[in-house]
């Protein structure tokens, strides 16, 4: 029979035909009985029986040596002209160097202690700067023989103060450094000798002559301090605490529940 939506209908009916009149009374009803089946599954589990302590070796990274040492970065000699010069030069001059970075590597370490610096005119500064290298050289020795100048003991704070001279030709000078594109002079004077112990980076020296007639020789000095550190590889003996195991083998019970069909009678 097919209905309206297209699908068809089936109606089955279900008969006990007896195979024989005796039979016909048979009561067919059942019962459902539930029984439980059990099961063993094997498995293993690691059970903590107590420590054990191992001798190891092992390389480790120490210390070899550590140096104190004074580099040189800057020695130079800038001629600044006077105001009137009969050349037409202008009477300032700028002196640019570059800052050396501490290395870094895996069996030496560098870090910068300090940096300083001696601006002096002429030969009165000469005169002072040599004074104060033969006043501090034999003190600079006994503490390193990696410090070579008085800037050296400036920085290590051997010395607080260097000699200067108080006559003779000046010059304007100013400590200069460009951040992000903008000056900044982190010192400046008017002198015939200057110092200063300093913070890096550095980037020039402006200097200008304010004389009109006599133009000057300046002597720029930069000096830094750096402590080298060398390590080496060495091994030593370790000793670490492991857990010690072993396997339990065990068993657990597993019940899987099931329903049967049984006669009622």
């Amino acid at each position: 029979m097919e209905s309206p939506s297209g699908k068809r209908n089936v109606k089955i009916q279900i008969y006990r035909i007896p195979v024989s009149d005796a039979q016909v009374d048979c009561d067919v009803s059942v019962v459902y009985k539930e029984i439980r089946d059990t099961t063993w599954i094997p498995y293993t589990i690691d059970s903590l029986v107590g420590y054990d302590t191992i001798l190891y070796s092992e390389n480790i990274k120490v210390p070899l040596d550590t140096i104190v040492k004074e580099v040189e970065i800057l020695n130079q000699k800038e001629w600044v002209h006077s105001q009137l010069n009969r050349y037409g030069k202008p009477n300032y001059t700028t002196v640019v160097f570059q800052i050396p970075q501490p290395k870094k590597a895996d069996l030496i370490e560098e870090e910068i202690i300090g940096w300083a610096f001696w601006i002096g005119v002429d030969q009165e500064a000469k005169e002072a700067w040599n004074s104060n290298v033969s006043n501090i050289k034999q003190s600079l020795q006994q503490i390193s023989s990696y410090l070579i100048s008085p800037l050296g003991g400036l920085i290590v704070g051997l010395v607080s103060n260097l000699y200067t001279p108080s006559t003779g030709e000046d010059i304007h000078w100013q400590l200069v450094t460009m951040r992000n594109g903008e000056k900044t002079v982190l010192a400046y004077g008017k002198s015939i000798a200057a110092y200063r112990k300093v913070i890096p980076p550095l980037i020039y020296f402006y200097l200008e002559n304010d004389n009109y007639l006599h133009g000057v020789e300046v002597n720029i000095i930069v000096s830094m301090v750096k402590k080298i550190i060398k390590y080496t590889y060495k091994e030593v003996q370790k000793y670490r605490v492991e857990p010690r195991y072993v396997k339990l083998h065990r068993k657990k019970m597993n019940i899987k529940k099931r329903i049967i069909i049984l006669p009622s009678h």
